[in-house]
């Protein structure tokens, strides 16, 4: 069954925004993560940070989304919207940043602590994760990279400003493809399929006990549409293209 609306809960958009991402990022070579780190990222719903925004409401039916990155050690890629009621307000949100970054002091920074980050020229929401030997590792929620930064490229944000934007970046699971998502293969076809491209995505169901949302991705860039599901199957041949599930209207 496909859901037509679904909104996550604070919990669980709050663990698919952090610690779900940091195989991943190890995997590939972005960082390495310490047990210091580790630990500072797991979140406990009672342990919030209050200046969180509220949870993200997805899109109905079928959504337009651009592939951030993709998870080398689970079934998951990192996601996020686009359109006027996504790309266009976090645009608007992030010359607000600038701004707020340009009149604030810098202040004292410490972990877990919701700032704006001036990273090569752009201003992101930043969690910090951890302070170490001088440099702020951090989180950018609404993007899903994580990067190291000196601390004067990072200021305190207004917890108010905050909260005028939901995180825009949130983590799937690609339905059907346990059984080989571990597999060089299929992760390998999965970056040359989705990794830094707009897709369509179809939500295939949401489970409260699992850690993801599931979901079909499809390519409609080309002369077909592609099922990306189906295609990472088919290069691995674990099957044929048999698929029933489609985006309204292709």
């Amino acid at each position: 069954m496909i859901h037509t609306s679904l909104t996550f809960s604070k919990f669980a958009l709050n663990q698919l925004l952090v610690r779900d991402w940091f195989d991943g990022y190890a995997i590939s070579g972005h960082t390495e993560w310490s047990n210091a780190t580790d630990a500072a990222c797991a979140n406990k719903e009672e342990d919030m940070d209050t200046s969180d925004p509220e949870p993200l409401t997805l899109p109905t039916e079928t959504w337009e989304v651009y592939i951030i990155w993709v998870n080398g050690s689970t079934n998951s890629v990192t996601l996020r919207f686009v359109g006027d009621a996504y790309s266009d307000q976090l645009s608007q949100f992030e010359d607000l940043l600038q701004h707020e970054f340009t009149k604030k002091k810098f202040e004292h920074l410490t972990t877990g602590m919701m700032c704006v980050a001036d990273y090569e020229g752009r201003f992101n929401r930043a969690k910090i994760l951890s302070i170490e030997d001088g440099k702020v590792n951090c989180v950018f929620p609404d993007y899903g990279d994580s990067v190291t930064l000196t601390p004067e490229h990072i200021k305190r944000l207004d917890p108010e400003v905050n909260r005028r934007l939901p995180y825009q970046a949130i983590q799937v699971s690609l339905y059907g493809l346990q059984d080989i998502a571990h597999t060089t293969t299929a992760i390998t076809a999965l970056r040359n399929l989705t990794l830094g491209k707009t897709c369509i995505a179809v939500p295939v169901n949401w489970d409260e006990n699992a850690s993801f949302l599931s979901v079909v991705l499809f390519d409609i860039t080309g002369d077909r549409v592609i099922n990306i599901n189906e295609e990472i199957h088919v290069r691995y041949n674990f099957t044929k293209r048999r698929s029933t599930i489609s985006p309204r209207g292709l």
